[in-house]
Protein backbone atom coordinates (compact mmCIF):
# COMPACT_ATOMS: atom_id res chain seq x y z
CA UNK A 1 0.00 0.00 0.00
CA UNK A 2 2.71 1.81 0.94
CA UNK A 3 4.61 1.80 -2.13
CA UNK A 4 1.54 2.42 -4.45
CA UNK A 5 1.00 5.80 -2.93
CA UNK A 6 4.82 6.36 -3.60
CA UNK A 7 4.22 5.92 -7.04
CA UNK A 8 0.88 7.98 -7.11
CA UNK A 9 2.78 10.87 -5.96
CA UNK A 10 5.73 10.46 -7.74
CA UNK A 11 3.51 10.67 -10.74
CA UNK A 12 1.32 13.61 -9.88
CA UNK A 13 4.98 15.61 -9.52
CA UNK A 14 5.68 14.41 -12.65
CA UNK A 15 2.95 15.76 -13.93
CA UNK A 16 3.12 19.11 -12.21
CA UNK A 17 6.31 19.56 -13.10
CA UNK A 18 5.64 18.86 -16.98
CA UNK A 19 2.55 20.63 -17.04
CA UNK A 20 4.50 23.97 -15.98
CA UNK A 21 6.68 23.70 -19.15
CA UNK A 22 9.98 24.25 -18.10
CA UNK A 23 12.59 25.61 -20.87
CA UNK A 24 15.37 23.74 -19.29
CA UNK A 25 18.89 25.11 -19.47
CA UNK A 26 22.33 23.79 -19.31
CA UNK A 27 26.01 24.25 -21.17
CA UNK A 28 25.09 21.79 -23.80
CA UNK A 29 22.04 24.26 -25.29
CA UNK A 30 23.79 27.54 -27.37
CA UNK A 31 20.29 28.47 -28.45
CA UNK A 32 16.94 27.68 -28.15
CA UNK A 33 13.65 28.82 -30.39
CA UNK A 34 11.61 29.47 -27.43
CA UNK A 35 8.32 30.39 -30.15
CA UNK A 36 6.93 26.41 -29.15
CA UNK A 37 8.06 26.53 -25.93
CA UNK A 38 6.22 30.15 -24.21
CA UNK A 39 2.78 30.37 -23.61
CA UNK A 40 0.40 33.54 -24.85
CA UNK A 41 -2.15 35.78 -23.93
CA UNK A 42 -4.31 38.23 -25.60
CA UNK A 43 -4.97 41.81 -23.73
CA UNK A 44 -8.23 43.07 -25.90
CA UNK A 45 -8.68 45.56 -23.23
CA UNK A 46 -4.70 46.57 -23.05
CA UNK A 47 -5.90 47.63 -19.59
CA UNK A 48 -5.86 44.43 -17.69
CA UNK A 49 -3.30 45.16 -14.36
CA UNK A 50 0.49 42.81 -13.60
CA UNK A 51 -1.64 41.23 -10.56
CA UNK A 52 -4.76 40.02 -13.06
CA UNK A 53 -2.17 38.60 -15.34
CA UNK A 54 -0.44 37.22 -13.09
CA UNK A 55 -3.83 35.43 -11.21
CA UNK A 56 -6.84 35.75 -13.15
CA UNK A 57 -5.99 34.72 -16.77
CA UNK A 58 -5.42 31.51 -18.84
CA UNK A 59 -2.19 31.46 -20.99
CA UNK A 60 -2.05 29.60 -24.16
CA UNK A 61 0.33 27.32 -25.17
CA UNK A 62 1.95 28.49 -28.54
CA UNK A 63 2.59 26.08 -31.27
CA UNK A 64 4.06 27.64 -34.05
CA UNK A 65 7.97 28.69 -35.14
CA UNK A 66 7.23 32.19 -34.82
CA UNK A 67 5.19 33.62 -32.62
CA UNK A 68 2.93 35.90 -35.14
CA UNK A 69 0.30 37.58 -34.04
CA UNK A 70 0.05 40.00 -37.60
CA UNK A 71 -1.73 42.90 -37.28
CA UNK A 72 -2.94 43.58 -33.64
CA UNK A 73 -4.37 46.11 -31.71
CA UNK A 74 -4.52 43.51 -28.43
CA UNK A 75 -1.25 43.68 -25.68
CA UNK A 76 0.21 40.69 -25.68
CA UNK A 77 1.43 39.18 -22.60
CA UNK A 78 4.10 36.14 -23.12
CA UNK A 79 5.01 33.97 -20.25
CA UNK A 80 8.68 32.20 -20.11
CA UNK A 81 9.54 29.49 -17.69
CA UNK A 82 13.25 28.36 -17.31
CA UNK A 83 14.95 26.24 -15.43
CA UNK A 84 18.63 25.65 -14.87
CA UNK A 85 19.55 21.78 -14.25
CA UNK A 86 23.21 22.52 -13.77
CA UNK A 87 24.64 23.11 -9.89
CA UNK A 88 26.00 26.28 -11.34
CA UNK A 89 25.37 29.96 -12.22
CA UNK A 90 24.38 30.00 -15.66
CA UNK A 91 23.41 33.46 -17.66
CA UNK A 92 22.05 33.72 -20.76
CA UNK A 93 20.65 36.25 -22.82
CA UNK A 94 16.65 36.21 -23.68
CA UNK A 95 16.78 37.90 -27.28
CA UNK A 96 13.92 39.65 -29.37
CA UNK A 97 15.35 39.32 -32.66
CA UNK A 98 13.34 42.83 -33.84
CA UNK A 99 13.61 46.20 -33.22
CA UNK A 100 10.13 47.36 -34.78
CA UNK A 101 7.99 47.21 -31.80
CA UNK A 102 6.58 50.24 -30.43
CA UNK A 103 6.61 49.49 -26.76
CA UNK A 104 7.73 46.04 -25.03
CA UNK A 105 8.18 45.76 -21.27
CA UNK A 106 10.09 42.61 -19.46
CA UNK A 107 9.14 41.09 -15.96
CA UNK A 108 10.45 38.62 -12.86
CA UNK A 109 8.05 36.80 -11.22
CA UNK A 110 9.23 37.24 -7.77
CA UNK A 111 7.16 36.54 -4.38
CA UNK A 112 3.65 36.00 -6.46
CA UNK A 113 3.99 39.32 -7.82
CA UNK A 114 5.71 40.68 -10.92
CA UNK A 115 8.75 42.85 -10.65
CA UNK A 116 9.24 44.96 -13.79
CA UNK A 117 12.88 44.59 -15.05
CA UNK A 118 15.12 47.88 -16.33
CA UNK A 119 13.13 50.28 -18.39
CA UNK A 120 10.39 50.47 -20.72
CA UNK A 121 11.76 49.79 -24.62
CA UNK A 122 10.62 49.87 -27.88
CA UNK A 123 10.50 52.43 -31.03
CA UNK A 124 8.49 55.09 -28.76
CA UNK A 125 11.72 55.59 -26.37
CA UNK A 126 14.78 56.40 -27.34
CA UNK A 127 16.63 53.41 -28.96
CA UNK A 128 20.81 54.50 -27.80
CA UNK A 129 19.31 53.94 -24.06
CA UNK A 130 18.84 50.47 -24.82
CA UNK A 131 21.51 48.22 -23.10
CA UNK A 132 22.83 46.20 -25.68
CA UNK A 133 22.90 48.50 -29.61
CA UNK A 134 22.08 45.44 -31.68
CA UNK A 135 18.33 45.58 -34.55
CA UNK A 136 16.94 43.64 -31.47
CA UNK A 137 16.21 43.71 -27.85
CA UNK A 138 17.98 42.00 -25.18
CA UNK A 139 17.33 40.96 -21.40
CA UNK A 140 19.85 39.54 -18.97
CA UNK A 141 18.66 36.02 -17.33
CA UNK A 142 20.94 34.56 -14.46
CA UNK A 143 19.56 31.04 -13.29
CA UNK A 144 21.15 30.11 -9.94
CA UNK A 145 21.95 26.74 -9.24
CA UNK A 146 19.29 24.26 -9.77
CA UNK A 147 16.58 27.15 -10.02
CA UNK A 148 13.63 28.25 -11.80
CA UNK A 149 12.43 31.46 -12.88
CA UNK A 150 9.21 32.89 -14.44
CA UNK A 151 9.46 35.80 -17.27
CA UNK A 152 6.53 37.80 -18.54
CA UNK A 153 7.30 40.01 -21.69
CA UNK A 154 4.36 42.64 -22.06
CA UNK A 155 4.62 43.50 -26.07
CA UNK A 156 2.24 45.84 -28.00
CA UNK A 157 2.76 48.07 -31.43
CA UNK A 158 0.36 49.17 -34.34
CA UNK A 159 1.61 47.56 -36.82
CA UNK A 160 2.45 44.22 -37.61
CA UNK A 161 3.65 42.46 -34.84
CA UNK A 162 5.74 38.96 -34.70
CA UNK A 163 8.39 37.91 -32.39
CA UNK A 164 11.26 36.27 -33.14
CA UNK A 165 12.51 34.92 -29.73
CA UNK A 166 15.45 32.76 -28.48
CA UNK A 167 17.29 32.24 -25.32
CA UNK A 168 21.45 32.40 -26.61
CA UNK A 169 24.33 31.86 -24.60
CA UNK A 170 27.30 34.55 -24.67
CA UNK A 171 29.42 32.98 -27.93
CA UNK A 172 26.07 32.34 -30.04
CA UNK A 173 24.65 36.24 -29.12
CA UNK A 174 28.13 37.92 -30.34
CA UNK A 175 28.48 35.63 -33.33
CA UNK A 176 24.88 35.69 -34.50
CA UNK A 177 25.51 39.87 -34.07
CA UNK A 178 28.85 40.01 -35.71
CA UNK A 179 27.72 38.26 -38.61
CA UNK A 180 24.52 40.32 -38.86
CA UNK A 181 26.43 43.46 -39.16
CA UNK A 182 29.25 42.08 -40.62
CA UNK A 183 26.36 41.10 -43.69
CA UNK A 184 24.57 44.47 -43.81
CA UNK A 185 27.55 46.35 -44.15
CA UNK A 186 28.63 44.11 -47.07
CA UNK A 187 25.04 44.98 -48.31
CA UNK A 188 25.70 48.21 -48.09
CA UNK A 189 28.68 48.24 -49.30
CA UNK A 190 27.40 47.18 -52.42
CA UNK A 191 24.49 49.05 -53.14
CA UNK A 192 26.40 52.19 -52.10
CA UNK A 193 29.12 51.03 -55.28
CA UNK A 194 25.85 50.89 -57.69
CA UNK A 195 24.04 54.43 -56.77
CA UNK A 196 27.92 55.81 -57.45
CA UNK A 197 27.98 54.10 -60.48
CA UNK A 198 24.48 55.00 -61.90
CA UNK A 199 25.25 58.35 -60.40
CA UNK A 200 28.22 58.79 -62.73
CA UNK A 201 26.10 57.02 -65.78
CA UNK A 202 23.21 59.65 -65.41
CA UNK A 203 26.47 62.60 -65.72
CA UNK A 204 27.40 61.13 -68.48
CA UNK A 205 24.34 59.97 -70.87
CA UNK A 206 22.23 62.29 -71.61
CA UNK A 207 19.64 60.27 -73.64
CA UNK A 208 18.87 57.68 -70.84
CA UNK A 209 19.31 60.24 -67.98
CA UNK A 210 15.91 59.85 -66.85
CA UNK A 211 15.91 55.73 -66.56
CA UNK A 212 19.40 56.18 -64.66
CA UNK A 213 17.61 58.64 -62.07
CA UNK A 214 14.68 56.57 -61.30
CA UNK A 215 17.12 53.73 -60.84
CA UNK A 216 19.31 55.65 -58.28
CA UNK A 217 16.03 56.48 -56.48
CA UNK A 218 14.60 52.96 -56.39
CA UNK A 219 18.11 51.29 -55.71
CA UNK A 220 18.08 53.76 -52.49
CA UNK A 221 14.67 53.38 -51.60
CA UNK A 222 15.00 49.86 -51.47
CA UNK A 223 18.01 50.33 -49.06
CA UNK A 224 16.22 52.46 -46.76
CA UNK A 225 13.08 49.76 -47.35
CA UNK A 226 15.44 46.66 -46.48
CA UNK A 227 17.49 48.53 -43.64
CA UNK A 228 14.06 49.79 -41.71
CA UNK A 229 12.31 45.74 -42.01
CA UNK A 230 15.94 44.61 -40.37
CA UNK A 231 15.82 47.55 -37.67
CA UNK A 232 19.41 48.95 -38.30
CA UNK A 233 17.68 52.11 -39.47
CA UNK A 234 15.96 52.60 -36.27
CA UNK A 235 19.42 51.90 -34.52
CA UNK A 236 21.36 54.07 -36.89
CA UNK A 237 19.74 57.03 -38.65
CA UNK A 238 16.68 58.17 -36.71
CA UNK A 239 16.81 55.97 -33.31
CA UNK A 240 15.43 59.12 -31.05
CA UNK A 241 12.73 60.29 -34.39
CA UNK A 242 9.31 57.95 -32.94
CA UNK A 243 7.61 58.85 -36.40
CA UNK A 244 10.31 57.60 -38.52
CA UNK A 245 10.87 54.93 -36.30
CA UNK A 246 7.26 53.58 -36.40
CA UNK A 247 6.76 54.82 -39.96
CA UNK A 248 9.89 54.18 -41.63
CA UNK A 249 8.87 50.57 -43.20
CA UNK A 250 5.38 51.80 -44.59
CA UNK A 251 6.66 55.41 -45.80
CA UNK A 252 9.64 53.35 -48.27
CA UNK A 253 7.65 50.40 -48.91
CA UNK A 254 5.58 53.20 -50.96
CA UNK A 255 8.24 54.95 -52.14
CA UNK A 256 10.32 52.36 -53.59
CA UNK A 257 7.16 50.90 -55.21
CA UNK A 258 6.37 54.33 -56.85
CA UNK A 259 9.95 54.96 -57.90
CA UNK A 260 10.15 51.34 -59.16
CA UNK A 261 6.95 51.67 -61.55
CA UNK A 262 8.43 54.80 -62.88
CA UNK A 263 11.69 53.29 -63.48
CA UNK A 264 10.27 50.09 -65.50
CA UNK A 265 8.21 52.92 -67.82
CA UNK A 266 11.41 54.57 -68.68
CA UNK A 267 13.52 51.15 -68.87
CA UNK A 268 11.09 49.37 -70.57
CA UNK A 269 9.94 52.03 -72.67
CA UNK A 270 6.59 51.50 -72.43
CA UNK A 271 4.91 54.17 -74.00
CA UNK A 272 5.93 53.08 -77.10
CA UNK A 273 5.24 49.42 -76.63
CA UNK A 274 2.43 49.00 -73.92
CA UNK A 275 1.14 52.30 -73.96
CA UNK A 276 -2.23 51.29 -72.23
CA UNK A 277 -0.15 49.52 -69.31
CA UNK A 278 1.12 52.83 -68.07
CA UNK A 279 -2.65 53.93 -67.35
CA UNK A 280 -2.98 50.62 -65.16
CA UNK A 281 0.79 51.43 -63.11
CA UNK A 282 -0.73 55.33 -62.63
CA UNK A 283 -3.29 53.54 -61.25
CA UNK A 284 -1.19 51.38 -58.74
CA UNK A 285 1.26 54.69 -58.40
CA UNK A 286 -2.21 56.78 -57.12
CA UNK A 287 -2.90 53.61 -54.70
CA UNK A 288 1.21 53.72 -53.21
CA UNK A 289 0.62 57.58 -52.70
CA UNK A 290 -3.05 56.88 -50.77
CA UNK A 291 -1.14 54.24 -48.70
CA UNK A 292 1.58 56.62 -47.96
CA UNK A 293 -1.15 59.81 -46.50
CA UNK A 294 -3.17 57.12 -44.70
CA UNK A 295 0.25 55.85 -42.66
CA UNK A 296 1.34 59.50 -42.00
CA UNK A 297 -2.00 60.71 -40.71
CA UNK A 298 -1.76 57.71 -37.87
CA UNK A 299 -3.28 54.77 -39.52
CA UNK A 300 0.08 52.74 -39.51
CA UNK A 301 -1.84 48.94 -39.26
CA UNK A 302 -4.45 50.02 -42.04
CA UNK A 303 -1.09 51.13 -44.30
CA UNK A 304 0.09 48.01 -43.72
CA UNK A 305 -3.03 46.30 -44.08
CA UNK A 306 -3.61 47.34 -47.83
CA UNK A 307 0.26 47.16 -48.42
CA UNK A 308 0.51 43.51 -48.55
CA UNK A 309 -1.91 42.74 -51.18
CA UNK A 310 -1.11 45.62 -53.29
CA UNK A 311 2.80 44.76 -53.12
CA UNK A 312 1.94 40.95 -54.30
CA UNK A 313 0.05 42.08 -57.02
CA UNK A 314 2.40 44.71 -58.08
CA UNK A 315 5.15 41.97 -57.80
CA UNK A 316 3.47 38.88 -59.94
CA UNK A 317 2.16 41.90 -62.60
CA UNK A 318 5.64 43.22 -63.43
CA UNK A 319 7.19 39.57 -63.51
CA UNK A 320 3.80 39.00 -65.92
CA UNK A 321 4.39 42.10 -68.18
CA UNK A 322 7.98 42.18 -68.31
CA UNK A 323 7.61 37.79 -69.50
CA UNK A 324 5.27 38.82 -72.24
CA UNK A 325 7.46 41.31 -73.51
CA UNK A 326 10.64 38.99 -73.90
CA UNK A 327 8.01 36.85 -75.40
CA UNK A 328 7.27 39.45 -77.79
CA UNK A 329 11.28 39.43 -79.09
CA UNK A 330 12.02 42.30 -76.32
CA UNK A 331 15.68 42.39 -75.51
CA UNK A 332 15.58 45.12 -72.94
CA UNK A 333 12.47 43.17 -71.20
CA UNK A 334 14.81 40.04 -70.94
CA UNK A 335 17.22 42.13 -69.44
CA UNK A 336 14.92 43.71 -67.09
CA UNK A 337 13.13 40.29 -66.04
CA UNK A 338 16.34 38.48 -65.11
CA UNK A 339 17.62 41.43 -62.99
CA UNK A 340 14.43 42.78 -61.26
CA UNK A 341 13.00 38.60 -60.71
CA UNK A 342 14.69 37.94 -57.63
CA UNK A 343 13.78 40.83 -56.22
CA UNK A 344 9.74 39.99 -57.04
CA UNK A 345 9.96 36.98 -55.75
CA UNK A 346 11.47 38.02 -52.29
CA UNK A 347 8.54 40.43 -52.33
CA UNK A 348 6.21 37.38 -52.76
CA UNK A 349 7.84 35.10 -50.48
CA UNK A 350 8.38 37.74 -47.69
CA UNK A 351 4.41 38.75 -47.94
CA UNK A 352 3.17 34.86 -47.95
CA UNK A 353 5.80 33.87 -45.10
CA UNK A 354 3.85 37.44 -43.05
CA UNK A 355 0.50 36.15 -44.11
CA UNK A 356 1.80 32.82 -42.93
CA UNK A 357 0.79 31.19 -46.02
CA UNK A 358 4.74 29.58 -46.15
CA UNK A 359 7.01 28.71 -43.42
CA UNK A 360 9.77 31.50 -41.76
CA UNK A 361 12.01 28.63 -42.40
CA UNK A 362 11.70 27.91 -45.62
Amino acid sequence: MKFIYLFILFSLNSFVLNAQNWILINDSLNEINLAKKVSYFKDSTNKLTDNEILNEVKFTKSNKEILNFKITKNTIWLKIDFKNTQNKILKRYLCIDQLNINKLEFFKKEDKKLVKIDRTYGTDFNILNNKFLVSGYTFNVDLNPNDSLVYYLKVSTKGQLFIPLFIRNYDTYNNIWFNRFLFFGIYIGIIAALLFYNIFLAISIHDERKTYIWYLFHTLFILLTQSSLQGFSNLFLWSNNHFMANQSVNLFTCLVSISGIEYAKSFLQLKITKNYIIKFLNVYQIIYFIIFFISISGYIDVAYTIIQPVQLSIALLMIVLSSNLVFKGNRLALFYLISWSTLFLGIIIFILTDLQILPYNL
